[in-house]
């Protein structure tokens, strides 16, 4: 059988083709022509699930909540028995709790700087399934329990809740930036105070099993930080995996084998340097990942797991270098088309060279973007309910579910590799000529699937839009005649169906390179194969 040519291709030689299947994730780390044949220089709410499987991503949700005239600076999320909430502090130091499956509101304090000054972000942590405690800078006095009704602060009794049954008074002089329950005890941060009149980081413990007990002679302990790898400030605690992760500017370290006893009674653990040069910029970017904690600093993102700090975003460090910090970087873990993924929102150039908030999702092994219609979207946040992960953004103002609705409004975009050819790459002295492209879409939605895009060469691009329709279905009767369904107005209604679809055009492009940029227009899909068939006509200088 002859085989199969494009046109002005020699007579029995193949077609060559640029095919990709198995999607590499983004590398933004290398000029366009210098990546793998398999990563994008760009890839927009296109999700590599599997080989074959670039997933079309889902916009946002209908928000639950709306600040009104107030600012959104930091959330919290967290479960009161089996209902979830989270925690919205504002700008004027006054906070209120919503109920993310109702949207019911409560105001935890309407009492400006209560819990915000300005600077230090206000913090929390559960506390079992019955309150969480609250710390921050806003003053001398700012350790709260609350438990969905009722503040307790200093210098109240601590609810029994918090306190295991015992008549304790709340902490006086307590404050913090960071918190986090650890082996039945509270832990917090206290910064260096701008004077130095505190000279280093102090890490507070309560006694064991009552969260508002920070007496010495309980148990609790005041141990100041003094090791030189800390410049400052821990930024972050984090417990996993059997230890109490202490995220410094520029060091982590790690709390174990926590002992109270004696006469009198006394509190040790030991505390172990993990890494004395990367340390958590950003208190939102620090999140657990199964055993493994992710955190981000201006150069980039890291896992923590078994104790060895290891960097993961090689592939971003142009981004990172490029990244604009005043939007402060922060970060969540979802569950994505059944997936574990890790998400940290930046300001950034896109493909455009455009700054941009976007959002970086990670999956273990690949790199790529993420966007919602509400380009607004400032900080993301994890929400972990009945081991469900979920994503939530806010713009300032409002509390948004995200990556939820499919929605062919949703901006995907792709950008391959300039393509040189030949093996390893070594074509690329050879001038090639473009002459048909191929995809193949599963449509899930049934509304149609279009790729709106160029033809990419280093002298110009081709313009291309090739579309795949949806499938009819055609009712019969027992006579096989055709049963027409109309509206109200008398208009046919079509039942459609989505299925699978491979589609081909001609093109036209020439040049040493080759590649494409394309926007996927479609509401709920995935792409499967891709391919770009070309040959080769001369070679550079000629020869």
């Amino acid at each position: 059988m002859p085989v199969p040519r494009a046109p002005d291709t020699p007579v029995g030689q193949r077609p060559l083709k640029f095919y990709i299947r198995d999607y590499g994730g983004i590398n933004r780390n290398v000029p366009r022509h210098s990546l793998r044949d398999d990563q994008q220089f760009w890839m927009e709410n296109l999700m590599p699930v599997s080989p074959a499987n670039l997933r079309g991503m889902y916009s946002e949700g209908a928000a639950i909540f709306n600040a009104g005239s107030k600012t959104i600076v930091n959330v919290y999320f967290y479960n009161l028995s089996s209902n979830p909430f989270a925690i919205m502090f504002f700008s004027d130091g006054t906070a209120t709790q919503v109920n993310t499956s109702t949207g019911v509101t409560v105001t935890v304090s309407n009492v400006a700087n209560t819990f915000f000054t300005g600077g230090t972000l206000p913090v929390a942590a559960q506390w079992n399934a019955t309150g969480i405690v609250i710390t921050s800078e806003a003053s001398a006095n700012a350790f709260w329990a609350w438990d969905g009704t009722t503040l307790t602060t200093q210098p109240s009794n601590g609810p029994t809740w918090l306190t295991n049954g015992a008549t304790t008074a709340m902490p006086a002089g307590l404050h913090g930036s960071a918190i986090e329950v650890y082996q039945n005890r509270v832990w917090i941060t206290t910064p260096p105070s701008v004077a130095l009149t505190t000279p280093s980081a102090v890490l507070h413990n309560s006694a064991p099993s009552n969260g508002a007990d920070f007496l010495t002679a309980d148990g609790a302990g005041a141990t100041p930080q003094q090791d030189s790898s800390l410049r400052f400030v821990f930024n972050a605690l984090r417990q996993s995996n059997g230890f109490l992760y202490l995220l410094g500017d520029s060091n982590i370290s790690a709390v174990s084998n926590v002992q109270t006893g004696g006469s009198p009674v006394v509190t040790t653990y030991s505390n172990q340097n993990l890494d004395p040069q990367t340390g958590c910029t950003w208190q939102n970017t620090a999140q657990l990942y199964g055993q493994a904690l992710i955190f981000a600093n201006q150069q980039g993102v890291y896992l923590l797991n078994g104790g060895i700090v290891q960097k993961i975003s090689f592939e971003l460090d142009r981004m990172f270098a490029q990244a604009n910090f005043s939007v402060v970087p922060s970060a969540a873990v979802a569950m994505i088309f059944g997936v574990k993924c890790y998400l940290l929102l930046m300001q950034v150039p896109d493909q455009n060279n455009s700054p941009r908030n976007v959002i970086l999702l990670w999956n273990t092994q690949k790199w790529w973007v993420g966007s919602q219609i509400n380009q607004n979207i400032s900080q993301i946040y994890t929400q972990e309910f009945n081991g469900v992960m979920t994503a939530w953004g806010c713009d300032g103002k409002n509390l948004i579910p995200l990556f939820q609705v499919p929605s062919i409004n949703l901006q995907k975009i792709i950008q391959s590799k300039f393509w040189h050819g030949g093996q390893d790459d070594d074509s690329f002295i050879i001038f090639k000529k473009a002459y048909r492209f191929y995809y193949e879409v599963q449509d899930y939605s049934g509304l149609g699937f279009t790729l709106n895009g160029t033809i990419d060469a280093e002298a110009g691009a081709t313009t291309l839009s090739l579309a795949a329709q949806p499938g009819l279905i055609i009712f019969v009767n027992s006579t096989n005649g055709v049963i027409t369904f109309t509206n109200g107005a008398g208009g046919a209604i079509n039942w459609q169906v989505g299925g699978n679809s491979t589609n081909a055009s001609d093109v036209a492009a020439y040049g040493l390179h080759l590649g494409y940029t394309f926007t996927a227009v479609g509401s709920d899909f995935a792409l499967g194969a891709m391919a770009l068939l070309y040959s080769e006509d001369v070679m550079m200088l000629g020869g």
